[in-house]
């Protein structure tokens, strides 16, 4: 019973802490595996909008195939995260320390960069040549009038529709790929809101990272290449 309430106490002091962060990091026990309460930080950092990374930590009492299994646990459990890049790590030995200090960095860059409209809007015009968005129920196309940054911490997006959209949950992963291509916000979330022509209104959506979990090699930050085209 003490060590029921030592850990409820240690989860209400994490959970204070992420509310009061930037880019939380969740470090599991990788031989014992996910528990309740990592369950709830990650909830957590899901609703605040927090960038993250896990670490599994203790992984070199596992084997390759045990990780394998850990991976693919983290992955389907703490699905409300997927941004969240895991390290393999053991606090003990040292491995996989700077690892995941470097990428709490690069997520505080991430959280903190504000992209220009016209690099924005050229990779959203070269992507959608190639993969339109799809017609709406009653056959009407889905046009970007033109995509701007709203805000940094946490990154959010908004782009200008033709009309109010209707896309189904693969077709909002495409548009949040189409930014992550190019600047990869490690460890972040987007949010992205669409804004259709009927009296201004605003369609939000919080999309919630790439379609998988992020491997830890893409994290070198991109900049924009090449020229700019003109928007009205």
């Amino acid at each position: 019973q003490q060590r029921e309430e030592l850990d409820r106490m240690s989860v209400t002091r994490a959970l204070e802490t992420v509310e009061h962060s930037h880019v939380a990091v969740i470090m599991i026990d990788a031989s014992r595996g996910l528990v309740q309460q990592d369950k709830a930080i990650a909830d957590k950092v899901c609703k605040q909008a927090k960038s993250c990374i896990l670490v599994g930590n203790k992984s070199d009492l596992l084997t390759d195939k045990e990780w394998e299994a850990f991976r693919l646990k983290v992955e389907t459990d703490l699905r409300m995260i997927p941004w969240a890049p895991l390290v393999r790590a053991s606090v003990l030995t040292g491995q996989g320390v700077e690892e995941a200090m470097e990428l709490v960095v690069e997520a505080g860059r991430w959280r903190r960069e504000r992209l220009p409209k016209a690099p924005l809007n050229d990779v959203f015009q070269d992507a959608l040549m190639i993969r339109p968005l799809p017609r709406t129920k009653t056959g009407g196309l889905q046009k970007l009038r033109y995509a701007l940054q709203l805000e940094t911490e946490t990154p959010t997006f908004v782009l200008h529709m033709n009309r109010n959209v209707q896309l189904h949950s693969s077709d909002q992963k495409y548009v949040e790929n189409i930014i992550r291509k190019r600047w990869p916000y490690t460890a972040t979330p987007l949010r992205i809101q669409y804004k259709g022509p009927d009296k201004g209104k605003k369609q939000q959506q919080q999309q919630d990272g790439s379609a998988a979990r992020p491997h830890v090699d893409q994290r070198k930050k991109r900049s924009p290449k090449g020229g700019s085209r003109r928007y009205q």
